[in-house]
């Protein structure tokens, strides 16, 4: 596919393709497409290919696994910090880092070098981390999770703009369902991780991690990694011209704000989350090209899931929940990685980075906005209505116990409240999954306005 400069026209553009070869790692494209099986469009193969892959998909892992590590090693943080009011923003921040970060990044990974943005990105993902794993307070400890969520998020950014670059329309699909995999393997481990470091080390280590894995990679992506250049020939000072400032400002200051009005709004950091299972859609998509059914079929399902987990009591039993689980993460599946491979379908390679970077913008607004969302919504709900039961006990302890936090609070309760408090807790997690339930629906309707059609393969 071609790499079409954007000083040309659209036609001059479509009839060209990427001739210069470089030395060393750099992408050399191919220079036809009319081929039948056209060879990747990379210059490295066999066992420093396969290195190169583990590399930056390791690096996803990390990128994921920071995201959910939290959930367990909260009491620790805030034995050690304090300040359990900031508590929200520990995984909030992280998720906001990312999200201000995602346009930005479309237009600088859609100008400047892929690989080279790629190590800066890490670098910031691992001064994150540093931040968080030596936080003296919890000031510290939200910048260092801000960072990082920037760094984390130009990382996955240049993962999926280099694979796209780097491979045929139909190996793509397969090698996108890697960075799904991972992300939903980290996202699973993640909580696992924390507890165990928190249990026999320190929680800090559960940050500093990531320090040492990607260290160890560094060889891999300074000396093996192809290199994607997606305005060839195009001079800095005219790649800096073409960058909006203005509009980069505006955006990251818009979005930042209203995440933070919906936190002040009354948030606290959800309840654990279900472990969602592997995303094995992408590889799928080669032998199943068809999309609309992919997101017909993985919006029903949250839809279903929605209406179920609404219902949930006290009473219910674990397999009830497991198995909803299941059937919600297979859901999420079927569209939220596959959108990817989707989208890298049917856009031209000039704009890959710009596509990727929407697609992760969206995602990422929707990961904010729901966890914010829902949990006020759980917060408020739960708060409003233990605050007749128990009297006695102040907003802050209450807070703390339905953040997970005050892991001791049930178990001083007679047996009489501590019944009356569960139900309560249960009804406001039914009301904080009507959100999953408006989402299926409107998933459903957009679906249907997608076209039926197959991508490139």
């Amino acid at each position: 596919m071609a790499v079409q400069d954007s000083s040309q026209s659209p036609v001059s553009s479509a009839s060209k393709t990427l001739e210069e070869t470089k030395e060393g790692t750099d992408l050399n494209l191919p220079q036809s497409e009319q081929n039948e099986s056209p060879l990747p469009p990379r210059n490295i193969h066999g066992f420093r290919w396969t290195l190169a892959v583990v590399a930056v998909v390791s690096s996803i892992l990390l990128y994921a696994t920071d995201n959910t590590i939290v959930a367990t090693i909260q009491p620790q943080i805030i034995e050690d910090l304090e300040e359990q009011e900031l508590l929200p923003w520990v995984s909030v921040g992280y998720m906001i880092g990312g999200l201000v970060f995602a346009l930005p990044s479309s237009k600088v990974f859609g100008l400047f070098d892929t690989k080279s943005l790629y190590i800066i990105c890490g670098i910031i993902f691992c001064a994150g981390s540093a931040l968080c794993g030596a936080a003296p307070n919890m000031a510290c400890m939200i910048i260092g999770r801000i960072v990082a969520g920037i760094g984390g998020n130009g990382m996955y950014v240049g993962v999926l703009t280099l694979l796209a670059a780097t491979t045929t329309d139909k190996e793509r699909p397969t090698y996108l369902s890697l960075i799904g995999m991972s992300y939903g393997l980290g996202s699973i481990v993640g909580p696992i991780i924390g507890g165990a470091f928190a249990s026999h080390a320190t929680w800090r280590w559960g940050f500093y991690l990531n320090i040492v894995v990607l260290a160890a990679f560094t060889p891999v992506y300074l000396f093996i990694m192809p290199t994607f250049q997606p305005r060839p020939g195009m001079r800095v000072v005219d790649k800096l011209k073409v960058y909006d400032n203005l509009g980069t400002l505006l955006s990251v200051a818009g979005l930042f704000c209203g995440v933070m009005a919906i936190n002040f709004g009354g948030t606290m950091y959800p309840w654990k989350s279900g472990q969602i299972i592997a995303l094995f859609v992408g590889a799928l998509l080669p032998t199943y090209p068809l999309y609309k059914p992919w997101y017909l079929f993985g919006a029903t399902c949250i839809l279903i899931c929605g209406v179920m987990f609404n219902r949930v009591n006290t009473m219910t039993s674990d397999a009830y929940i497991y198995g909803f689980q299941v059937l919600l993460g297979t859901g999420i599946g079927c569209y939220l990685q596959a959108g990817y491979a989707v989208i890298l379908g049917v856009i031209e390679m000039k704009d890959m980075a710009y596509g990727v970077s929407f697609m992760l913008f969206a995602q990422l607004l929707g990961i904010t906005v729901g966890l914010s969302v829902s949990g006020a919504v759980f917060t408020n709900t739960a708060l409003r209505e233990l605050r007749p039961l128990l009297p006695d006990v102040p907003d802050n302890q209450l807070q703390a116990a339905l953040s997970g936090a005050a892991g001791e609070f049930l178990k001083h309760l007679d047996d009489t409240t501590r019944e009356a408090v569960l139900r309560v807790i249960m009804l406001s997690i039914n009301k904080a999954f009507v959100l999953c339930i408006t989402a299926g629906a409107v998933s459903i309707v957009a679906s249907a306005f997608l076209r039926n059609k197959k991508m490139r393969t």
